[in-house]
């Protein structure tokens, strides 16, 4: 392949990205307030959520169908050990509930960025069983997992967005 059709395949695919960030920029109109600024959930969402590199996809039909009916939407990203999900969705999800008044999030949307070099295993997932069990079933959940080239062995990073009604 030559470099000009190299150059011209990174274009498209930055034109797509920036296509998609409008569209949730869009989705989100009216109904950010909390923690987070609605361009930083579009960076969460299509950052994290929607990652290129998915192992258990999250695509933009998904953060549409999370959002529908969603009077109020939040989120943050964090970081830290595989074996801390748990902990650090708990975490994640009592700020972004605190920042609500303390409302009962109606959906939740969780990405989960794992090293491609790391030995992230079906045994770390079972935190983010845990909490979500504890959540109840009224609840709408929609998750997924990617390949993040910025960490490396057992770091994990961690996109939590809530919908609230």
């Amino acid at each position: 392949m030559e470099n000009n059709d190299t150059d011209e395949l990174f274009s498209q695919l930055e034109d797509v990205v920036n296509e998609q960030k409008e569209m949730v920029l869009a989705l989100l109109d009216g109904r950010v307030g909390g923690l987070a600024s609605k361009e930083e959930l579009s960076e969460i969402i299509t950052t994290n959520l929607m990652a290129r590199n998915q192992l258990m996809s999250i695509d933009y039909n998904d953060v549409q169908m999370a959002l529908n009916g969603m009077n109020e939407v939040d989120g943050v990203a964090v970081s830290g050990k595989a074996s801390s999900l748990y902990s650090m969705l708990k975490e994640a999800s009592a700020r972004l509930i605190a920042a609500h008044g303390g409302k009962n999030p109606s959906s939740l949307m969780l990405g989960i960025g794992i090293a491609s070099d790391g030995n992230f295993t079906m045994a770390d997932l079972e935190g983010v069983s845990q909490y979500l069990s504890e959540m109840g079933d009224d609840i709408s959940v929609i998750w997924g997992v990617a390949y993040n080239e910025d960490l490396s062995g057992d770091e994990v990073k961690l996109a939590v967005l809530v919908g609230f009604e």
